[in-house]
C-alpha cells in the first residue's frame, strides 16, 4: 500500500508562489516572473527573500517599441524605394532611420521596464498588519540602497485566507494591491464590496 504524505507549509507555500507567478503572467500582463528572489538590503546584509519578482515593458517603453517598429516600416520602404531609383539620398536617409528605430528598440527593452513584487502567504487565518509591515520593510530596505536593477512600481500581496479588515484598509493605503485565492484563480480583494 501507498504511503500517503501530507504537504507541508514549504510546499503549500511554494505551490502559490508559482500558482500566482504564473497567474500573473497570463491574466495580469506581467511578461516575466521570478519565485524566491534576493534582494539586496541596508538593514540586513544577507538582504531579503521575496516570493515573486515581475517584469514588464512599462507604457513609455511600449510607446518607443511602437515607434522604433514605425521608423522600421520607414526605413525598409526608404531603402527599396532609394534602392529602385537609384538614389544616395534616400539610401542615408534610409540609414538615418534605421538607427533612429534600433535606438527607440534598445531604449524600451533595457530602460523602460517596470517591475513588481509580491509577497504570498499560505495562512490557516487571515493575513494581519504584521504581515504587510514586513513587505514594506523590504521595499523601503531595497530602495534604501541605491540598487537600479529593479523599479518596483506595483506591489501586491496574496493571502490564501484573506484579510482582516483593518489590515486590507492598511494595505491599500500603503499601495499594496491584495489578492486572495479562491479554488483555482485569484481575485483583488477589495475594502468596499458591491
Amino acid at each position: 500500500m501507498a504511503k500517503i504524505t501530507k504537504e507541508t507549509s514549504y510546499e503549500k507555500g511554494n505551490r502559490l508562489e508559482h500558482e500566482f507567478a504564473e497567474y500573473m503572467k497570463t491574466h495580469l500582463g506581467w511578461k516575466e516572473t521570478r519565485v524566491g528572489v534576493h534582494l539586496v538590503g541596508n538593514l540586513n546584509r544577507k538582504g531579503a527573500s521575496v516570493d515573486i519578482v515581475a517584469k514588464r515593458m512599462d507604457k513609455r517603453g511600449k510607446e518607443y517599441a511602437g515607434n522604433g517598429l514605425l521608423f522600421s516600416a520607414l526605413c525598409i520602404a526608404l531603402g527599396l524605394i532609394s534602392y529602385a531609383i537609384d538614389n544616395e539620398y534616400l539610401l542615408g536617409s534610409s540609414i538615418a532611420l534605421l538607427i533612429v528605430a534600433l535606438m527607440f528598440i534598445v531604449t524600451s527593452v533595457f530602460l523602460n521596464q517596470e517591475h513588481c513584487l509580491v509577497e504570498c502567504k499560505n495562512l490557516s487565518t487571515k493575513a494581519v498588519a504584521s504581515h504587510i509591515d514586513k513587505t514594506l520593510r523590504e521595499i523601503n530596505d531595497y530602495k534604501s540602497t541605491g540598487d537600479t536593477e529593479f523599479k518596483f512600481r506595483h506591489h501586491y500581496f496574496v493571502s490564501t485566507n484573506g484579510y482582516v479588515e483593518t489590515t486590507l484598509k492598511y494595505a491599500m493605503e500603503k499601495g499594496i494591491v491584495c489578492y486572495v485565492k479562491n479554488g483555482d484563480t485569484f481575485e483583488v480583494e477589495k475594502y468596499w464590496k458591491q
